[in-house]
């Protein structure tokens, strides 16, 4: 006979289950403890994939997805996560349980209408679980994504690889340029530099140009045989930039030079409007009137703590940020980034144009009011982008520009997947308005370093070499120690496989790689790797870690370079600012970050636009219903100029006579 005593704990434990059941789902996997994984699907833990994986044919791969992509450890199922700058990474959602053992419980996660997470406007509800680090992408979701990016990827760099006709046009225009140069040099000078070359560098150069982009010329100089200098390092005049600036403002070019940069630099454009013509002589005019003292400010003081012990100008492939150009900093939708903000039409926000401080509740509000632009609104004296002609950016004391045009031309050489990726990527940034250290994002050249450390360092197997370490003396000179000296520019080591007709050789004939990904892949990991913040695959720390393409492995730490703090040095007897928020390390000057000009509002808007990217690419093959496309142009609305703010009179102002200013204080005061 039962005991109906003894069923009552039975029954309530019934009961309590009911209850717990009906409020979570129970995960059937079929990759349970015991069970092996299915084919095409995640192993489980302990189990690791094989990395790369080989691949026949475009879109035809062996194997399972490269370990990157195992999967993470579960999230938290609340809400779309934010980052700094209030853009929202989509859903942080629970993981699939393949990697785990036994049958799996999830939590439901929180309705989207919970008051304590409500989403951000514009939230789109998912249509299943999903995170972009997690791995729900067996086989078919990973090729279905690498073929998405090299479709993408062919449309886009066939309408921005540049023309073999532009090219003969712009080095016609080089050539008119460099003509006009050597008349001014013969007409107004006389001193120790017998003539001037303009040699071609950066994109145009390289390889990596695309449609439109500028000429980037370096001033090679000729000096006199009978003349001699003390220290046998030849500095090119402070004057000759002024003189060329005027033979071409003469020629009815456009013409600007900025003095304000890391180095000399003097742009030019073929056809400015009648606007920018009239301002940009009027700017030359007013600068004709100083005095001597004024056009040259004194040399920076030695010994003072911040300046560079090396001697100042460093060039670098990199063009530089007008530091008085930066725009005031906000966040991109309008919310007020605590740092300060610089720039007003060529003056720091610190400094009124008679080089007096501005008053600081000025100051203060036009730091908070004004919001932050990915573009900057162009001023009087500016470039348009479209309808001046060709422009071009000539550069002085540049040395090591050549040198770092000849390792990226090098580099384009060791495979035919690195100019499309490099065109691709460069288009990407220039569409989402991140490429611009004028307003304080990246330049063109940061992104090819970017590009480079990926394919060298991360990509397995490398696409690649390192031509830095692959440097050989006797590649370069029978006699060592002469290589050595060859190659020590300014005191930093220029030192790189730079036999162009090898590298192109052994390229054609498969030695330099044994990688087969297709273009597609290359950018999916691309962007994955600036993408993710760990999670168990490999990404890049933002925070703490330089890229360092000269180094074993490409990366440094930020701690071990000392940048760990924004830093100022004086140059020509201004102050330069140095920034390491994003922190990319010269393949040849060791103490220049080519990302010193990234602002706190650049690094968001970076680090988003690589999350979004991500976001995009990793819903493909999901039934994701994507946030737009990948290549969507970011557009921009002016902000209106509002008249600055005034202030209340103060008591002498409003005062008629000193009577008058003793009866305003007695009232107030009581006497």
């Amino acid at each position: 006979m039962n005991n109906p005593s003894a069923q009552t704990p039975r029954g309530l434990e019934d009961q309590l289950r009911t209850m717990i059941l009906s409020n979570v789902t129970v995960s059937n996997d079929s990759q349970s403890r015991g069970q092996p994984a299915a084919r095409g699907q995640p192993h489980a833990r302990g189990q690791p994939h094989a990395r790369g994986g080989s691949v026949d044919g475009p879109w035809k791969f062996s194997g399972p997805p490269p370990s990157a992509f195992t999967p993470q450890s579960p999230q938290s199922p609340l809400t779309p996560r934010t980052n700094r700058g209030g853009q929202q990474q989509g859903p942080s959602v629970a993981h699939g349980p393949s990697a785990f053992s036994g049958p799996q419980i999830l939590q439901r996660p929180r309705s989207i209408q919970d008051p304590l997470h409500t989403p951000g406007p514009g939230f789109q509800a998912p249509r299943q679980n999903y995170h972009p680090n997690m791995n729900y992408t067996n086989g078919n979701n990973y090729q279905a994504q690498c073929q998405y990016l090299d479709r993408v990827a062919t449309a886009e760099i066939h309408q921005v690889e540049m023309a073999p006709e532009e090219g003969s046009l712009k080095e016609a225009f080089r050539a008119k340029v460099e003509s006009l140069c050597q008349s001014a040099l013969q007409e107004g000078y006389s001193g120790d530099m017998s003539s001037i070359e303009l040699r071609c560098f950066g994109s145009l150069s390289s390889g990596f140009a695309t449609k439109g982009s500028d000429v980037d010329l370096a001033i090679v100089p000729s000096w006199n045989s009978s003349s001699k200098t003390t220290s046998g390092l030849r500095v090119i005049d402070r004057a000759i930039p002024r003189l060329l600036e005027k033979k071409l403002l003469d020629s009815g070019y456009g013409a600007r030079l900025l003095t304000r940069t890391r180095v000399p630099i003097l742009k030019v454009c073929e056809l400015p409007i009648p606007e920018l013509y009239a301002a940009l002589c009027e700017e030359r005019k007013n600068w004709d009137e100083l005095s001597e003292e004024e056009k040259y400010p004194p040399p920076p003081t030695p010994g003072i703590p911040g300046t560079n012990p090396k001697g100042g100008n460093k060039p670098t492939g990199q063009k530089p940020n007008d530091e008085n150009r930066n725009p005031n900093k906000t966040s991109q939708l309008g919310r007020p980034a605590h740092s300060v903000g610089t720039s007003l039409e060529g003056k720091t926000a610190l400094d009124s144009a008679d080089g007096k401080r501005n008053d600081s509740n000025a100051y203060s509000q036009r730091r908070f009011d004004t919001p932050w632009l990915r573009e900057k609104a162009l001023g009087p004296l500016d470039f348009p982008k479209s309808g001046v002609g060709i422009q071009s950016d000539i550069n002085f004391e540049n040395p090591l520009a050549l040198h770092n045009t000849t390792l990226l031309r090098c580099y384009c050489h060791c495979d035919p997947r690195i100019r499309p990726m490099v065109l691709f990527v460069k288009a990407w940034a220039k569409r989402r308005k991140i490429n611009s250290s004028y307003s304080g994002t990246l330049s063109s050249y940061g992104y090819v370093l970017m590009v480079l450390h990926y394919l060298v360092n991360v990509a397995n197997p490398p696409v690649c070499p390192n031509l830095q370490l692959a440097w050989n003396p006797a590649q370069e000179n029978a006699d060592p120690a002469k290589a050595l000296a060859d190659t020590l520019i300014n005191g930093y080591e220029v030192r790189f496989w730079r036999d162009e007709a090898a590298i192109k050789r052994e390229a054609s004939q498969g030695k330099l790689t044994t990688n087969r990904q297709p273009l597609g892949a290359l950018l999916r990991g691309f962007f994955q790797y600036y993408a993710t913040p760990g999670y168990g695959v490999r990404s890049f720390n933002w925070m703490n870690e330089v890229l360092s393409l000269r180094t074993q492995g490409g990366i440094q730490t930020k701690q071990m370079k000392g940048w760990t703090g924004a830093k100022s040095t004086l140059m020509d007897g201004r102050e330069v600012r140095h920034r390491y928020l994003f922190a990319i390390e010269d393949p040849f000057e060791w103490d220049h970050n080519v990302a010193r000009t990234v602002t706190h509002n650049g690094i968001v808007a970076i680090r988003d636009e690589f999350r979004r990217a991500w976001r995009i690419i990793s819903a493909i093959g999901l039934g994701i219903q994507p946030e737009g496309e990948l290549l969507e142009a970011v557009v921009e609305m002016q902000p209106i100029k509002s008249p600055p703010p005034t202030l209340p009179p103060s008591k002498v102002e409003t005062a008629e006579s000193l009577g008058d200013l003793i009866k305003q204080v007695g009232e107030e005061g009581g006497w």
